[in-house]
This record gives C-alpha cells, sequence and structure tokens, in this order.
C-alpha cells in the first residue's frame, strides 16, 4: 500500500484528481440544499469582519512561520509581512464605512483579494512551501464548507467552529511532515529533495492515519451520544477530520511540484574540481 502511495506521490495526477473529485463531491452537497440560511449570529459575525481579517492574518502567519524555518527565506518572508501591515490597518479603518454603506461583501472581496497577493508574491519570492500549506488548509475549509451543507442548511457559528476543526487538522497533518522533511534535507544535503520528500510522507502516513482514525471515531461517537447543536458539532467535527487527513495525504504531490525548481543539486565532489582545475590549466 505504501508503495502504491509513493507512485501516486510521483506520478502526482492521482492524488491532483483525488482532490478534484473531493471538490466536485463537496460542490454538489452545497448544490443540493435547495434553500441556504444564515442564522443572526453568523451574519453578524460576517459583517463584523472578523472571518475576513482571521483568514488574512493567518495567511501572514503561516508566511512568517514556514518562509523563514521551511523555505529558509527569512528575510523576504519578514518583508512582506510587514509591508502586507498598513493593508490590512486600511481595511480595518474602511470597515464601519462599509458597513454602514452596505458594502460588506465588496470588503470581505478586498480582502480575500489580499490574501492572493499576499500568496502571489509569497511564491515568487520562494516561500513555496508555506503558500502550498496554506492553499491546502483553504482547500480543506472550502470542502469542509460544500460536505456540511449535506448535514444542515443553516450556517452558523456552531458550524463555523466544526469547519475550523477541518483547517486546524489539515494545518498540523501537513505542516509537521513539511517541518520534518526541512530536517532531513538539512541532515543530508547531498541527496535529492524529492526523495526526501517521498521518504517523509511514507514515514509520517501511517502516523497520520492512526490519530486521523482515532479523533475520526472520537467525533462519531460523541455524534452518537448527543442532540442537537452538540450532534451537529460532532458531525461536523469528525467531517473536518476525516477532510483534514484526506488532504494532507494529498498535499505531497503539489509539494512536490512546487519545490522541484528550487531544489538544489548537491555540491561537486572534490576530485570533480580538481579535474576542472586541471582541464582550465
Amino acid at each position: 500500500m505504501l508503495s502504491q502511495y509513493a507512485t501516486w506521490i510521483d506520478k502526482k495526477t492521482p492524488l491532483l484528481k483525488a482532490a478534484g473529485i473531493l471538490l466536485a463531491a463537496s460542490a454538489a452537497g452545497f448544490l443540493s440544499q435547495q434553500e441556504t440560511r444564515l442564522t443572526t449570529d453568523f451574519t453578524a459575525l460576517l459583517e463584523s469582519g472578523t472571518l475576513s481579517i482571521a483568514l488574512f492574518v493567518s495567511a501572514l502567519l503561516l508566511l512568517v512561520g514556514f518562509g523563514i524555518f521551511v523555505d529558509d527565506r527569512p528575510g523576504k518572508s519578514l518583508t512582506l509581512a510587514v509591508a502586507m501591515l498598513p493593508a490590512l490597518g486600511v481595511m480595518h479603518l474602511l470597515l464601519p464605512w462599509a458597513v454602514s454603506s452596505a458594502w460588506t461583501p465588496v470588503w470581505n472581496g478586498l480582502m480575500i483579494g489580499l490574501v492572493g497577493v499576499v500568496q502571489q508574491i509569497a511564491w515568487r519570492t520562494g516561500a513555496r512551501c508555506a503558500v502550498v500549506v496554506f492553499c491546502g488548509t483553504l482547500y480543506a475549509l472550502v470542502v469542509s464548507t460544500g460536505l456540511s451543507a449535506m448535514v444542515s442548511g443553516d450556517f452558523s457559528t456552531s458550524r463555523v467552529m466544526g469547519l475550523l476543526c477541518a483547517g486546524a487538522t489539515t494545518l498540523v497533518m501537513t505542516g509537521v511532515p513539511v517541518f520534518r522533511l526541512r530536517e532531513q534535507i538539512k541532515a543530508a544535503r547531498r541527496e535529492s529533495v524529492h526523495r526526501h520528500l517521498t521518504d517523509v510522507a511514507l514515514s509520517t502516513a501511517p502516523v497520520m492515519l492512526t490519530w486521523g482514525g482515532a479523533g475520526l471515531a472520537g467525533a462519531l461517537a460523541a455524534a452518537g451520544l448527543s442532540e442537537g447543536p452538540a450532534r451537529e458539532f460532532a458531525l461536523l467535527t469528525a467531517m473536518g477530520v476525516g477532510v483534514g487527513m484526506t488532504v494532507a495525504l494529498i498535499v505531497p504531490a503539489p509539494l512536490k511540484w512546487a519545490i522541484q525548481e528550487t531544489a538544489s543539486p548537491p555540491p561537486p565532489e572534490r576530485g570533480g574540481r580538481r579535474e576542472t582545475r586541471r582541464s582550465r590549466a
């Protein structure tokens, strides 16, 4: 089974197809609801701008954390994060005007656009692991949102809390292997980065399946023993853990594609340098 998984990572296409199927299933789940209602507390949460600001701040924190300790781009990551803080301040000042003028959807769209700008610049500056981890977490949130529509058509604050479990699970399950990848690269610089990535993915996959399966079983057991909002929250948590575990298994494929251009070759041996000097002489 692990050998087949390694083949899928190398080919990338099977895992990316699985990601497409999961996204199509979430879209089908969202469209299956004939009516989608926003509760009062969820509407107030959207109008307050908390979700968009949290998304923007999370993007900056992931950029700084992974950009410094994994992508080895400390200067560029910190510079980009600090440069985007004034934009966040300006958008925060514009929020009361947007709420009073009923322009909150436009304001949220601009915030999402700023997040996209941050990811684009981070990709160009070499902080690609940070971009892949953030996009994987955001993908898990989108898929969980679509699939959660099968549970209920009402969007409430409790649903947001359940969906955050999907994002947290994906972040942990993808972040830990990425940090381990960086440690292995530092320990053995002469080997291929892609070889390190495959080894880390194969070594962490059983652990992720074990812990993810335990969390999924616990959430389903809690859903069977509870009723009302608590049961809905437990079901959403179980769905989030399942989606996060699946996305964590898919992430090595785009991560391998992302780092293929930044992978540095091993240093030449001394004998090769001597031969070069002799040829020049």
